[in-house]
Parts: structure tokens; sequence; C-alpha cells
């Protein structure tokens, strides 16, 4: 195959299963982003703080018990299939599960065995305690479902990971939720959500990684001898990684917590995940690049992993930077939407944490670049140093400015680490940042920002739901409009020729 018809192969690709991801997405924000204002004014800002915090431990617990195993199958089922070990996936599945299934079980039974104790050791979970046994539950379930995912990733099985985690999970949940809240459940009832939503999409997922692995021809066990001990060395590290998260991922909403109580807690965690939006379109691409970066580096195909790196970082600097100015330009109404309370204190916040993700963006899939091509353990060091950063900042900002301080502290660390990886992937890999491709985001850029405050002056800070929804859609038309006119990058034709031949169109020429 020519470098050409590789490329293009490579974009059409990358992007149909990708387009796969943005329908599942696009979903999820129709359908999860109400859900999330109703569960917001339902339950308010203390309940919802209560639920962040139990979360949060339930978050730590995961972690603890993960031991790198599902980063492995993205990692490695690639890697087995080009060198056509299919012995060793199967091998690797089957330990990856009785490792995290076992574990999760018995935690449960620990967590349940332990509950009555909680509201002693940590009275903020006081009126929660009659929770927290069927909190617990999401234990095993979490950890099961994130192996099935992961291994779904490793095959590029994109339909029934979406379906799964997106689609069915968010759609028995919101049901459920508005069932039970609505017959006055409350916290209990939303957790009940929660679990139903997730146990849905685990026996989906089950389903389709079991049709894959059936699909596998056999072979013989001795292919598989001596990887072991790679897949513990990788799992190892990925498990370090996990554990800097567990020690730092909630430490926020836990310092927030003890110095200034649960509704605090409540509307951080609505600014994060206002602000985890547009990295939606990050993650969406890298589920299904992670496992093309193994395969190059299995091949030791540096253009290859050149060209995906900069193909993906365009696609998600480009999908993501309208919503990333709407919640810049709005970010006062928006959490209006959700109560006075969140507008008044977490519009700082917002804006803080948006920028930060708007450095990630641009910055593109960096890290999973490093992680797999065999840098695992440099990525793992800076993880390590951008603990510290988060850390430090938490520490000192927090009891001074509160969630403002926070937010500062999670913009630093996020920023020195994109910086750092990039250091890193050029020195040690030769990939580069740059691409001739960025200039197209310019013009584009400046129509949608001029045009986002052109409608924020017209509304005059005063907008409902379905002005911010006609606003957010505008901005995408005059991102889209403007680089149409401008021009598509030929990776941009090839992924549109895709799109006309499976709709029966034909191939634009």
């Amino acid at each position: 195959m020519s470098a050409t018809a590789d490329r293009s192969a490579t974009a059409s690709r990358l992007g149909g299963q990708a387009a796969i991801f943005l329908l599942g997405n696009i979903f999820t924000i129709a359908v999860g982003f109400p859900l999330q204002v109703y569960v917001a004014r339902v339950l308010g800002a203390e309940e919802l703080g209560v639920f962040s915090l139990l979360e949060g431990i339930i978050g730590i617990v995961v972690g603890l018990l993960g031991f790198g195993v599902a980063p492995a199958l993205v990692r490695f089922i690639p890697e087995h299939l080009e060198k056509r070990e299919f012995t060793c996936i199967g091998t690797l599945l089957k330990r990856g599960a009785v490792v995290v299934g076992s574990s999760g079980v018995l935690a449960l039974i620990v967590v349940v065995l332990l509950s009555p104790d909680f509201a002693r050791w940590w009275p903020e979970t006081a009126e929660a305690s009659r929770v927290i046994p069927l909190m617990a539950f999401l234990i095993p379930l979490g950890l099961v479902s994130f192996v099935l995912q992961q291994g779904l990733r490793g095959f590029q099985e994109i339909r029934y990971m979406v379906l799964g985690s997106s689609v069915f999970q968010l759609t028995v949940k919101a049901t459920v939720a508005v069932l039970l809240l609505s017959l006055g459940f409350g916290l209990p009832g939303y957790i009940s959500a929660v679990i139903a939503g997730t146990i849905f999409a685990l026996c989906w997922m089950l389903i389709g990684l079991r049709r894959k692995l059936r699909s596998l021809p056999g072979l013989d066990g001795r292919s598989c001898q001596g990887r072991g001990g790679e897949w513990a060395r990788y799992a190892s590290v990925m498990y370090g990684n996990s554990l800097l998260g567990v020690m730092t991922g909630y430490l926020d909403r836990f310092l927030v917590g003890f110095l200034a109580g649960a509704g605090p807690v409540g509307i951080l965690a609505v600014v994060k995940q206002l602000q985890m939006m547009p990295t939606i379109f990050l993650q969406m691409l890298l589920a299904v690049v992670a496992p093309m970066f193994s395969a190059a580096h299995a091949r030791s195909d540096l253009v290859q992993a050149q060209h995906l790196f900069n193909l993906t970082t365009d696609w998600v600097f480009r999908a993501a930077f309208p919503l990333l100015m709407f919640l810049m330009l709005f970010a006062e109404p928006l959490l209006g939407l959700y109560g006075e309370d969140f507008a008044a204190s977490g519009k700082d916040s917002l804006w803080i944490l948006v920028g930060a993700a708007t450095v990630n963006l641009a910055c593109g899939p960096v890290g999973n670049l490093l992680n797999m091509s065999g840098l695992e353990r440099e990525m793992f060091w800076l993880n390590v140093s951008q603990a510290i950063v988060l850390t430090i900042g938490l520490v000192l900002l927090v009891p001074l400015i509160g969630l403002t301080g926070a937010a500062i502290s999670i913009a630093a660390g996020v920023v020195y680490q994109n910086a750092a990886a990039l250091v890193i992937a050029h020195r040690r890999l030769g990939i580069r940042w740059w691409d001739e491709r960025y200039l197209r985001w310019i013009l584009p850029a400046v129509a949608t920002a001029l045009g986002g405050f052109a409608i924020d002056h017209w509304a005059d800070g005063q907008a409902g739901s379905w002005l911010l929804a006609g606003a957010l859609a505008c901005m995408y038309v005059m991102f889209y409009g403007v680089s149409l006119l401008w021009g598509l990058h030929e990776d941009d034709k090839e992924l549109l020729n895709l799109f006309r031949e499976r709709l029966g169109f034909g191939a634009a020429h």
C-alpha cells in the first residue's frame, strides 16, 4: 500500500470509528445534561455534595483494586492481534477478569461490614450512612465494567463499547433516576439508578467481548510463553499511575469538603463536569487511536504515529473549540440552570478550568502516545511530578481562596503535564507537535469567538436553556461554516468520502 493510500486508510479508519463515539456523545449530552440539571435541582447542592464525596471513596477503592489490568488490555491486545498471538489475548483477559472480579467482591463485603462505623470516622457522611452499602456495589461493577470497556477498545470494537457504556447505560440510569426521584426516594433512588445503568451496560459489553473472542482462531498456548512478565511490568506502571490518581484525583473535593462543607463540593463537582464536556471529544478519539498507536509501535512505524498524532490533535481541537468558547462566554447563565448558588460561586472556577481544558485539547493525545509507545515509565514519573504540583497548589490555595484555589491548582497541573509530555515525545520519539493543518484553526476560531460575543451581548447575561442551546448550535455553525469556506484538509475529505459511501451516495472526487 502506498504512503498516500495508507494515510487515507488511517483517516477513514480513525474517523469512521470516532463517528460512532460522536453519536454516542451527542446522545450523552442530549440526555445527560438535562438529567444532571434535574438531579441537582431535586437533590440540591448538599445531597449532591454527599454523593460526590461517597463517589470519591468508591473511586479510591476502584483505583486501588484495578492493578493496572484494564490499561494493559488496551496496550497488548492490538499488539497480539498484529503478531497473530491470539491465545495470549484469551489468557490476558481471563487473568485480568479473575484479579479484578475477586478483589471487587472482597471489597464489597468489607465495605458493607464496616459501613456502620463510617459515620463515626467521617462525620460528614453521617446522614448518608444508610446508602453506603448501596454505593459499595459500584466497586465490583465499576472494576469489571472498566475491564470490559478496555477489552473492547483493544479489539477496536467501538460499537459495542459505545452502545453499552454510553447509550444503554445512560438510558437506563435516566429512566430509573427520574422514576425514583419523582417518587421521593432521594439520594438512595439516584444511587440505585446509577447501579441499574452500570449492570445493564456491563451485560451488554460482556456479550460483545465474548463474541469477539469466539471469532479468533485458536493457537498453541506456547505462543504466549514469556509474555506474562511483560504484561505485569506494564500493568505495574499503570497501577502506579492509578495510585497517583487515587491520591490526587479526589484531593480537591475532600479538601474543599473538609474546609467548606459538602455544599461547595457539589458546586465543584458540577463545574468539573461542565469543564470535562469538551474533553469528551479527546476521549472519543483516544478510545480509537490508542490501539492504533500500539500497533504502530509494534511495527516501529514512526511515520504512522506522527500522522495519527497530528490528525487526532487537529480533529479534537476543531470539534471542541466552539464548546470551549461557549463555556467561557456563557459560564454564569449556564451554571444558573443548576441554581443561584452554582452561578454565584462557580463562575470563576469554570473559566479557569476551561482555559486548562483548551491547553489539554490543543496538545492532543500526547500522554496516550507515550504510554502506547514504550515510554510508560517516563509518563509515570511525569505524572508523579504533576501530582506534586497539584497537591502543593491545593494545600496552599484552597484554604485561601476556596473553589478558585482548587481550580488554579488543577489548571497548573494540566498545563505542566502537557508541556512536559510534548518535550518527552519530541526528544524520545521524534514526534513534533506542529503541523500546517493547524493554520486552519485561526479564521474559524476568530469567527466563532466574535459570533459568541455578539450573542452574549444581545442576551445581556440573561439566557434560558433554549437560548443557551441555540447559542451553542450557532457557534458550531459559524465554526464549521467558515471551515468549509476556507477549504478542507485531505484527511477531512477522506472522512467525508467514507460517510458518503456508507450512506450510498458514492465517494466525492
